[in-house]
């Protein structure tokens, strides 16, 4: 994990020309755990500027996989504390420890996790025709989903895929419903199986926004968010398809 920070000098004795930095770091949620010590860094104060210094933790594996999992759907706290000398100071080496909250909105968290490859990220490209207006707007519906899974922004997410299922249903190309005498779905048709599946996407993702006496406790995760985005695209991607002239 790296931070970035801006060293400012204020009123330093003649020939202070470094500063070194070493601390700690420690995660805030679900109660402050030690992460791991800063790499100790040398800053250069030469002609009284404000200088860039970036402090760096080394993170495990495991560590960047259990922060994701204890943070829930909140933004990620991380605890800095700073260890300022300065060893070029008269007599002992003068030192000062500053405390720093550091707050990473889950947006930037999640790119970072992506970029990682500690979270799954999944690109569907659909050829969408250009006459397919039910098709585009679902396209369109789920490509505004991923950004606002991208922004922390869950239940919102998910009552864009439902708009997404719902122009896709608007076609009618599948039953969504089984037929009402064979109720064993092995003896369904491809047709009815995946009308069935468009269904249930669409019963999944209706809750989101509703408050009436079954969904008003329902609450959306980004695990609920990103798995009906990528549901809801596979369908469109096979609809779109099946469709084609």
């Amino acid at each position: 994990m790296r931070v970035p920070l801006l060293v400012e000098p204020i009123a330093l004795p003649a020939g202070i020309t470094v500063l070194q930095l070493s601390g700690e770091l420690y995660a805030e949620h679900p109660a402050p755990q030690w992460l791991g010590d800063v790499v100790p860094v040398a800053v250069s104060l030469l002609e009284g500027r404000s200088r860039p210094a970036d402090i760096a933790c080394s993170l495990s594996d495991q560590q960047i996989l259990a922060l994701e999992q204890t943070r829930g759907d909140q933004e990620l706290q991380i605890r800095i504390n700073l260890t300022g000398v300065l060893p070029q100071g008269p007599g002992e080496f003068p030192f000062a420890h500053d405390q720093e909250i550091l707050r990473v909105p889950t947006s930037r968290w999640g790119q970072q996790l992506e970029s990682l490859g500690r979270a799954v990220s999944i690109t569907i490209a659909v050829p969408l025709p250009p006459d397919g207006a039910h098709l585009a707007d679902a396209g369109n519906y789920l490509r505004e989903a991923k950004l606002l899974i991208t922004d922390g922004k869950y239940e919102p997410a998910v009552v864009k895929v439902r708009h997404a299922l719902e122009r896709m249903q608007e076609l009618k190309h599948w039953p969504t419903k089984p037929p009402k005498d064979q109720p064993d779905p092995t003896k369904w048709s491809q047709d009815v199986r995946w009308g069935v599946i468009l269904r249930s996407l669409w019963a999944q993702a209706c809750g989101a926004a509703h408050a009436d006496e079954v969904t008003k406790d329902f609450v959306y995760t980004r695990s609920d968010a990103i798995s009906l985005q990528v549901g809801a695209a596979g369908i469109l991607n096979q609809l779109t398809a099946v469709l084609a002239p």
